[in-house]
C-alpha cells in the first residue's frame, strides 16, 4: 500500500451531492451498485434516479431528452 491509499483508506467517509448528467442515466444507475434512495424516474425532460456510493455520496443522475 502507497502513502496516497492509506490516506484515503483512514479517511472519514464523506457527505457530498452531487448531480450528473449522463447519456443514458438507467444504465449509469445499474452499474453503480449503490443503494437506491430513487429509483429511475421518467418526466417531460427525461429520465433521472439517485442513489448512494459506498463512501456515502449522494448522486443524482439524469438524461435529457432531444
Amino acid at each position: 500500500m502507497n502513502k496516497r491509499q492509506k490516506k484515503i483508506e483512514e479517511k472519514e467517509p464523506s457527505n457530498s451531492h452531487m448531480h450528473v448528467y449522463v447519456n443514458d442515466a438507467s444504465a449509469v444507475i445499474e452499474k453503480a451498485g449503490g443503494t437506491a434512495v430513487m429509483p429511475i424516474m421518467e418526466d417531460e425532460s427525461g429520465k433521472m434516479g439517485g442513489f448512494v456510493d459506498p463512501f456515502n455520496n449522494l448522486w443524482w443522475i439524469k438524461s435529457l431528452n432531444e
